[in-house]
């Protein structure tokens, strides 16, 4: 006699809830941490546009859509208005601003809310990854939850224009196919490779050093699920997918080799800088205050940072795979960062703090081996820190976001009001010279002030810097033009 399908369901019902009630803690523990880097960013969430948003907004008012979107699929394409095509290939991250701009307009809360959602995903996504290469629920949780409120990289999700941290959501989820990948037998590898491959291309097209998840993916795989046999050439081939598509990616991207891989500023030319960005970006991953400038709290970073390294060696030391696995696969992930010749910067750190959040994660897994605490005592303690690390992280991220807001956004915002309340109106062709112009906006010869302005004042031909200060730089106006001057505040 065949069971009814009630009768079928029950078992895989208990099934269910029992399973609900192991992961009870570890799933509590992941809300928390979603609810923690939502309250973290609130801050931002009514922050306006900031340097780069004002280039996209221009760009999709007034390219055409067919213009807008060769100049995004072609590498190394020269544009007037989407400049940064000319040395970064990201189209995926160029089109998404093609719908949000005409979905979202000027409501700035809508874009932010968008990276506030990616960056949730992200945070989900460690923890998943972290579970399947072998940490603890419990374990990944608290990975999960130093990645939610790390406020080393807050303007990979404060700023509107850091969208293509997008990318990194899909390079963990390329993770999870991998995982599965190598876990599966004959053809039916075939398919999760497939999605890996499809994942991962996707993550590239929206920033270039998504390839960094491939230092991860090796070192999993070599050091902890084929450590057993690799001498066979076939393990090797499991690679290979991953390898040949990052190839055909920077060929593509070069033109064949005929376009330049990297801009003057952003390159990938790998001198003494190197090191010392590299120990800047662990230092900060370690004790994640990026202002630390002198005294006390910065041989205290320091220390921090050589508590780091000195996990990774008694990680080999003791043979801990797992963990050194990803502690591998953290400073692969720094690699594209610390070649960057312009300058260290906190924002860049995102998605090494999302496979430092996956370092963390298998860090307290062995914490959770410690075989002389019982069970509920590793637990419990390892609950509690982590609902430290979210209460502490959260109250100082938030800080850090106001801050930033403070710092960046509202200073543009500053700028914008103060020129439109001295001029009402501008005439087309007119050239605005600005005077006293804030750091940040002043950089690259003021690239972001042009579409800034056209943005309030269509048909402005420039907009032209200078010092005040210097009378050999006194404008040379015509008939129509402005002259600016900054008098600071917010």
């Amino acid at each position: 006699m065949t069971a009814s399908p009630t009768r079928r369901l029950v078992p895989a019902a208990r099934r269910l809830t029992r399973l609900v009630a192991r992961d009870r803690l570890p799933l509590a523990l992941l809300g928390a941490a979603f609810v923690a880097a939502f309250l973290m960013y609130l801050p931002a969430l009514h922050s306006g546009f900031f340097a780069d948003d004002y280039v996209y907004l221009d760009s999709v008012r007034n390219l055409s859509f067919a213009h807008y979107l060769r100049v995004s699929l072609v590498p190394a394409s020269e544009n007037d208005r989407l400049m940064m095509a000319r040395d970064f290939w990201r189209p995926l991250y160029f089109l998404s601003f093609e719908a949000s701009v005409r979905l979202f307009g000027r409501h700035t809360e809508w874009y932010h809310l968008v990276n506030v959602a990616i960056h949730l995903a992200n945070v989900a996504l460690v923890c998943l990854v972290a579970v399947r290469l072998g940490a603890s629920r419990l374990g990944a949780a608290f990975g999960a939850a130093v990645f939610a409120v790390h406020p080393a990289a807050i303007g990979a999700v404060a700023w509107i224009s850091s969208v293509n941290s997008a990318g990194f959501t899909f390079a963990l989820a390329a993770m999870l196919a991998f995982v599965a990948a190598v876990r599966a037998s004959g053809r039916r590898a075939a398919g999760p490779h497939a999605l890996c491959l499809g994942l991962f291309v996707t993550g590239l097209l929206f920033r270039e050093t998504v390839v960094s998840i491939l230092g991860l993916a090796a070192a999993w795989y070599v050091l902890v699920e084929a450590r057993a046999r690799l001498g066979r050439r076939q393990t090797w081939l499991q690679l290979a997918p991953l390898a040949a598509t990052t190839l055909i990616y920077y060929l593509v991207r070069t033109k064949g080799m005929t376009a330049p891989l990297s801009n003057p500023y952003f390159g990938a030319r790998y001198g003494s800088h190197v090191w010392s960005h590299g120990w800047w970006y662990i230092k900060l991953g370690a004790l994640p205050h990026a202002l630390l400038e002198a005294g006390w709290a910065v041989a205290v970073q320091r220390l921090a940072g050589v508590a780091l390294l000195g996990v990774a060696l008694l990680a080999a030391v003791f043979r801990r795979w797992l963990l050194m696995a990803c502690f591998l696969g953290f400073l692969v992930s720094l690699a594209p960062i610390a070649a960057i010749q312009l300058t260290t910067d906190a924002r860049y750190f995102y998605f090494p703090g999302a496979l430092l959040g996956i370092t963390t994660a298998a860090l307290a897994t062995e914490f959770g081996r410690i075989e002389r605490l019982p069970a509920q005592a590793r637990d419990g303690l390892l609950a509690v820190v982590t609902v430290g690390v979210l209460i502490v992280g959260a109250g100082y991220g938030a800080t850090r976001v106001q801050q930033w807001v403070d710092d960046f956004p509202a200073v543009h915002q500053s700028w914008i009001d103060q020129l439109r309340a001295e001029n009402p109106s501008i005439a087309p062709g007119a050239t605005v010279y600005a005077g006293n112009t804030p750091g940040y906006l002043a950089i690259f010869g003021g690239v972001n002030l042009g579409p800034t302005v056209a943005e309030y004042y269509p048909g402005v031909r420039a907009v032209v810097l200078f010092d005040p200060a210097d009378p050999k730089q006194k404008p040379q106006t015509k008939p129509g033009d402005v002259v600016f001057i900054y008098r600071g505040g917010r």
